[in-house]
């Protein structure tokens, strides 16, 4: 289980890392950004403890610009507790 997170690990590092090389193209509001805005509040929610802000900066602070949007806001996961 363990090597199967270990690629999956990767796999998202490896998106990740390509997503940082074309972030000025997710400025304009579409179904792109807002994928990749769900899928980013998911990792966060997910796999918080790996510090993607730190590792994918560029990303970091692109969501931070939309992080606040209500269709974002209203529906992102809450943990439990």
């Amino acid at each position: 289980a363990s090597e199967w997170m270990a690629r999956r690990q990767g796999q998202i590092a490896a998106t990740l890392s390509y997503l940082q090389t074309c972030v000025q193209d997710l400025h304009q509001w579409s179904i792109g950004p807002l994928t990749v805005a769900c899928a980013w509040d998911y990792l966060l929610f997910r796999f918080g403890e790996h510090d993607w802000a730190a590792r994918f900066p560029a990303i970091g602070d692109w969501y931070r610009v939309w992080a606040d949007r209500p269709s974002l806001a209203q529906t992102r996961p809450v943990p439990p507790g």
